[in-house]
């Protein structure tokens, strides 16, 4: 008699059975392995442990320093006397007057001089109503005026005026020059007259007519 095939069908093992076939194998096997770790490492490893706080044999030494000088304490610090305020009558006659910029005037300038093969002109002195010479080379005054500052005055950050007469003909050529109020450096003085030899004027104006005169210059010192 023949049994029917769709009463009791044939078997087949999936992916899936064997996945779940093989982690049931190694879930045992994990747990075996586990608890012969655990039993090995409590077992055969040595002991540790860490004494209790206070359980030492001996109890602890104090140890006490040697006696230490200590010095007295400082003065106390004095506090300033105050001041006394006082009246007094001063006479006028030491009492400093009142002074305006109005009051200034600018220190006299030499009387005008001949100068020997340029011509008999006289060098006339500058005034308001002249339009007064520009310098025409401003970089290289500038880079005169650096290179000539005294290293021991611009050092100190110390810097200063000169004033210079300077002698001007008709084409602006400096003819002359000479200090006309110090700085009070003397190394400051010759500097600026260093710097003076490398101005390049255009001609002072009086009445549109190119003039020989003599102008006042100031040269300034600046530490930057």
């Amino acid at each position: 008699m023949h049994a029917d095939l769709h009463d009791h069908p044939p078997h087949f093992e999936t992916a899936n059975d064997r996945m779940k076939r093989r982690s049931a194998d190694w879930t045992a096997r994990s747990i075996v392995l586990a608890v012969l770790l655990h039993f090995a490492v409590f077992n055969l490893t040595p002991s540790m442990y860490s004494p209790a706080w206070g359980s030492a044999s001996e109890p602890p030494k104090i140890v006490i320093p040697d006696d230490i000088d200590i010095p007295d304490p400082p003065a106390a610090i004095q506090s300033p006397a105050e001041p006394v305020i006082g009246s007094t009558d001063i006479p006028d006659e030491v009492t400093i007057a009142n002074t305006t910029f109005d009051d200034w005037k600018p220190p006299e300038i030499a009387p005008p001089v001949r100068t020997e093969g340029r011509g008999s002109q006289e060098y006339e002195r500058f005034t308001l109503s002249m339009v007064a010479p520009e310098i025409l080379n401003v970089a290289e005054v500038e880079r005169a005026l650096q290179r000539n500052y005294p290293p021991i005055l611009r050092d100190a950050g110390i810097g200063g005026k000169v004033y210079v007469n300077i002698w001007l003909d008709e084409k602006g050529t400096v003819m002359k020059a000479e200090l006309a109020q110090s700085s009070g450096y003397p190394q400051m003085d010759a500097a600026a007259l260093d710097v003076v030899d490398v101005m390049r004027l255009s001609p002072a104006q009086n009445r549109g007519r190119a003039v020989r005169v003599i102008v006042q210059l100031p040269v300034i010192f600046e530490v930057k």
